[in-house]
């Protein structure tokens, strides 16, 4: 038996089958993203409001950890060639590329 002792939620036995789960959610949430940069260029902020549904009245608790996960997906799909990142004086920019 493969008991697994997450850092939160419930004990759980079956590893592989919750290792899926989290893939397809990320696979889920990187095509989003993609989506959102598709239509226009944006900036991770701007993606992460979308794929989280937060504004600026949001808790930073919310927008800070969802921003910097929007921004891991927006440079792993740079490093697969399907964003570009683009400056525009102190603003960064994703687009489709």
């Amino acid at each position: 038996m493969n008991l697994v002792l997450p850092a939160h939620g419930g004990v759980f036995l079956d590893h592989r089958h919750r290792a899926n789960q989290i893939i397809q959610h990320h696979d889920y949430r990187t095509q989003e993203m993609l989506d959102a940069v598709r239509r226009q260029p944006r900036t991770a902020y701007e993606v992460a409001g979308i794929a989280f549904s937060f504004d600026l009245d949001s808790s930073i608790a919310v927008q800070f950890p969802a921003t910097f996960e929007t921004l891991a997906h927006l440079e792993y799909l740079r490093s697969l060639g399907r964003v570009v990142r683009e400056e525009r004086g102190e603003r960064v920019f994703y687009r489709a590329a």
